[in-house]
């Protein structure tokens, strides 16, 4: 198996280059979305690197869509086809949805009367 893995896919250390990246990143404490662009943008330069035929339109359909392996291993082929942006999307939309309740609920003082209420339940009264 491995021998179908090194003739369809390229292994080297600096494939590894991506994820080096957002470990210094996340130890220098940068913040979140600025480190998962530059990972990204590095993961593509190192792609365009490692063939330099490919196109921006193959590329930019990678990170959409996902990559779909061709090896004729079933096995490897689930392996290696996962799924992009696209697939991920409805995830996106419901954290994106939940943390715009929240913060509808933190402007009306919502969520402050909720847990002031709750308190009174928890703490003993004086007196």
């Amino acid at each position: 198996m491995m021998q179908q893995v090194k003739q369809y896919f390229w292994i080297s250390p600096w494939a590894l280059t991506p994820v080096v990246l957002l470990l210094i990143l996340a130890w220098m404490k940068i913040p979140a979305v600025p480190s998962l662009i530059a990972g990204s943008a590095m993961g593509l330069l190192v792609g365009v690197i490692h063939n330099p035929k490919v196109s921006i339109s193959t590329l930019t359909n990678y990170v959409m869509n996902g990559y779909v392996a061709h090896t004729g291993n079933k096995m490897l082929d689930t392996l290696f086809s996962k799924g992009g942006i696209s697939s991920m999307l409805s995830s996106v939309a419901l954290i994106i949805l939940a943390l715009a309740l929240g913060g509808i609920l933190i402007k009306f003082n919502i969520i402050s009367v909720l847990i002031n209420k709750m308190a009174t339940f928890v703490t003993p009264q004086e007196g």
